[in-house]
């Protein structure tokens, strides 16, 4: 190690230092930048805090690493000792700004702190007009791989990591760099990736060649540069520069430190092949007399020739950082890629593939669309159908659900072929005012195209008068030779056109930077788009004294619905949003994640929770609690739901976990149940629910609404014994009034040798777990299958003992206990699974689990 290197290496340690004690407070933290700043200041020992005008993913994501974060913007939110980090989408009258200044605290750019962050590791700085965030996520993905545990702070979600910024132990940095504000000239980069240029922030850089010159600024302190195709720039002493060139070869180059006279030391000219039938794969060769190799990419899993290309910079940046090439081409093979960029959301019902993607300049719409056509080449559903509506779209500029179509067409038309459907959201008015023209050329590749009004993000309409999406519906009219091009100028009109027009077989792309990926996902879930949250949702709701045990920590979203209409409404909005619902009942057979639940928790009442007896049939809610409908029905003279006085749930959990106890069972006397999805409502008979033991085939967030129950006549007063008979039994052998979920563990298969007809409770008994203890919880003195809250246990405590109790009965049995408790939230189960090795649902002489 040099004098020099030693020097930066203390440096970094000594600012590592100073990031312990430091408090940020974030204004805009939900946004990808910003928010991926805030997770690694908290991970450096910041005090992290912040808000945002509203909801988000990225919100949800910084609460959960321990940020307190705010919805909506007050003056009275911000620590006076914070640093106020901003962005340039945040305006100067914001109150959370404007109280800072007149206090004198620090207000910092993002790109500031951003720049702080680079001088603490070394760093792969990324940036180009397109590309850059995927070619980002491919860098970090390669040197994770590889075992170098980078730093990144990436401007959406990577899929592999389910985050857009970690604070890595390694030695690299890899951060997108942000041109628009030319805030990436701030930044410390040792090694400089520029994937293309071309004009597309119309409010920063007068014309092209300005962009060209700060493009030139960022590349120059840079030890080694990485050029897309028809990046022209020219390299400075000393410095190293490898050319992705447009043919898709590599071409390196290095300047004489004497003289500064950039020489070729090698060029080749293979072709980048792709091979469409894997979807993307090609190679990148470097040839010269005395330098010569090649790189082979794989089959990619994203496809497109724009990520081949992507893909390139990235191993070319991967062994700048010191990833054996070769190694650095394979480990892109499962490169799961980043959201919002040709994401897959789902299938509508009508049966289109829906895709969304981040495309916001007609570049990277064309390429998006390009992409789109190789997947429907390889991956889309066989066919065309038939309308799902059993309708046409009216031709010549009539009207459609949604929208006025600019250009003729008919629904009916599409039989021959799958069509590809573009939806788009132009974002600023002066990105649309500039290049109307070019999206419309752009948009005119689809067979379908939908064009809503223009997201402002930052520019007012007041300031753009006459601009608006419908100058871009026009220009892809005049380009689109006949085919129909729908102007919907709200987003509502959109999805609702779409799901007139798509048919099997369709693939729809839902496109924009703004909030237009709600279509994508409404379309896929079947649902309305509902774009503000329904009245009963309440935020950061605590959930421990929702659930027996009385552990875990808040939810992000929660809700009572007392009707089918709220409850729909809020299924319909989950969707939209993108966020897991969970429907909790009496809270028994539940442990939530101390961390809390990122999504919407939904609690049913009111008539969702009621109980109508008519003649031998039983009308109860979702929410309906099971000793309550038992102990009805006895006096009402029906028998069959006797064994539900001892399972203290509701209705619908127990049909999820087809609730049985005392030799009863809830699908014997089941007629059918009402499940409410985003959707609607669906009736399903019991043979439709998939029953097994414990379990039923309804999927996460579809919810039980209403369920149907048919008993049989029997004399009241035999009913009431039978049932004070199963209290009893349930007295004598079970614990009461303590903190528990019920039991712990589904009792294994009793004709397992090994089980010996024995109970989970039994055998963790003669393993020694009885009275057992981890922290504020313990297996109860009564009955070792129960795990009791002592007063201050957490979840974490409650599955270390499960986990404890797990292992002992497989050392000593060979025996594989399941849990029976539902996990909400990101329980960390690993101890659970280290308990029994990799042997997981198995024990030694076969299958243990359900």
């Amino acid at each position: 190690m040099t004098s020099t290197q030693r020097a930066q290496r203390e440096a970094r340690k000594a600012a590592l230092g100073e990031w312990r004690g430091r408090r940020l407070h974030f204004v805009g933290v939900g946004g990808a930048g910003m928010s991926g700043l805030a997770l690694v200041a908290a991970g450096l020992g910041a005090t992290v805090s912040g808000s945002d005008r509203e909801e988000s993913p990225y919100l949800a994501l910084v609460r959960l690493h321990g940020a307190r974060v705010h919805v909506g913007h007050s003056a009275d939110q911000v620590p006076p000792d914070a640093e106020v980090v901003v962005s340039t989408a945040v305006a100067a009258d914001n109150p959370e700004v404007q109280v800072a200044r007149e206090r004198g605290q620090r207000v910092l750019h993002r790109a500031d702190l951003l720049a702080e962050l680079t001088r603490l590791r070394r760093t792969i700085a990324v940036s180009g007009t397109h590309g850059k965030t995927t070619t980002t996520a491919m860098i970090v993905h390669v040197l994770d791989r590889a075992g170098c545990d980078p730093s990144f702070v990436v401007g959406a979600k990577l899929r592999g990591f389910d985050t857009n910024a970690r604070l890595g132990s390694g030695a690299w940095l890899v951060v997108e760099a942000d041109e628009s504000d030319r805030s990436f000239l701030k930044l410390d980069r040792e090694i400089a990736v520029i994937t293309n240029i071309e004009l597309d922030h119309h409010s920063t850089y007068r014309d092209l060649a300005e962009l060209e010159a700060a493009f030139a600024e960022f590349a120059r302190p840079a030890q080694v540069l990485v050029l897309g195709p028809g990046v022209t720039i020219a390299a400075r002493p000393g410095q190293r520069v490898v050319r992705v060139a447009d043919a898709g070869e590599w071409r390196s180059t290095a300047s004489d430190e004497r003289t500064g006279a950039s020489t070729e030391r090698a060029a080749g000219n293979n072709e980048n092949a792709v091979d469409h039938g894997e979807r993307a794969a090609g190679h990148a060769d470097r040839t010269g007399a005395s330098d010569a190799f090649s790189v082979p990419l794989p089959p990619l899993p994203v496809p497109g020739r724009h990520n081949v290309l992507n893909a390139l910079a990235a191993v070319a940046a991967a062994e700048a950082a010191g990833v054996e090439r070769q190694q650095a081409a394979r480990a892109l093979a499962d490169f799961a890629g980043t959201g919002r960029r040709l994401e897959f959301i789902g299938h509508s019902p009508e049966g289109a593939r829906v895709y969304d993607d981040y495309a916001h300049h007609p570049t990277e719409v064309a390429a998006t669309l390009a992409a789109a056509r190789e997947l429907m080449a390889v991956g889309a559903p066989p066919g065309a159908g038939a309308c799902a509506r059993g309708g046409a779209c009216a031709r010549g500029g009539a009207s459609v659900p949604g929208g006025v179509s600019a250009r003729g067409g008919s629904r009916a038309e599409h039989r021959a072929r799958p069509r590809l459907v573009a939806c788009f959201q132009p974002h600023l008015f002066s990105r649309t005012k500039a290049l109307a023209r070019e999206f419309g050329r752009a948009l005119a590749a689809a067979d379908i195209v939908l064009v809503s009004d223009v997201f402002p993000a930052r520019e007012r309409p007041e300031d753009w008068p006459g601009v608006s999406g419908l100058d871009v519906a026009r220009a892809a009219a005049d380009r689109a030779a006949g085919k129909r091009v729908v102007w919907a100028p709200r987003l509502r009109e959109a999805t609702e056109c779409l799901r007139a027009l798509v048919a099997t077989g369709d693939t729809v792309v839902v496109m924009g930077a703004g909030n237009v990926d709600r279509v994508a996902r409404a379309l896929a879930r079947g649902a309305p788009l509902v774009e503000r949250p329904p009245a009963a949702v309440e935020r950061d709701k605590p959930l421990a004294r929702l659930t027996t045990v009385r552990t875990g920590g808040n939810a992000r979203f929660f809700a009572r619905a007392a009707t089918l209409a709220t409850l729909h409404e809020l299924l319909a909005w989950a969707a939209c949003e993108g966020l897991a619902v969970e429907a909790i009942g009496s809270g028994s057979n539940l442990l939530v994640a101390d961390e809390g639940v990122d999504g919407l928790v939904i609690k049913l009442e009111g008539e969702l929770a009621a109980v109508a007896i008519d003649g031998e049939e039983v009308l109860c809610g979702g929410g309906a609690r099971l000793p309550q409908i038992a102990a009805r029905t006895a006096r009402a003279g029906l028998s069959g739901l006797e064994f539900a006085v001892n399972i203290p749930g509701t209705v619908g959990g127990a049909v999820r976990m087809n609730a049985n106890a005392y030799g009863g069972e809830l699908a014997s006397v089941l007629v059918w149940v009402e499940v409410a999805t985003p959707a609607g409502v669906r009736r399903l008979a019991p043979d439709q629910l998939g029953f097994a033991y414990r379990r039923s085939a309804l999927r996460p967030g579809e919810v039980v609404a209403r369920a149907l129950f048919r008993l049989r006549r029997d004399d009241p007063a035999a009913v009431r014994a039978r049932l004070e008979a199963m209290r009893t039994a349930r007295r004598e052998a079970q614990p009461s009034g303590i903190k528990t979920f019920g039991s712990t563990f589904t009792n294994p298969d009793p004709a397992d040798p090994r089980v010996a007809g024995r109970t989970a409770g039994m055998l963790l008994d003669a393993a020694g777990c009885r009275g057992l203890r981890v922290g504020g919880a313990r297996f109860s003195e009564k009955h070792a299958n129960f795990v009791e809250n002592l007063g201050d246990a957490t979840t974490a405590d409650i599955v270390r003992l499960m986990a404890e109790g797990r292992r002992r009965v497989f050392e000593r049995f060979g025996v594989v206990l399941e849990p029976e408790v539902r996990f909400l939230g990101p329980v960390d189960t690993s101890p659970l699974a280290a308990a029994v090795g990799a042997v997981g649902g198995s024990g030694p002489a076969g299958e243990q689990g359900e």
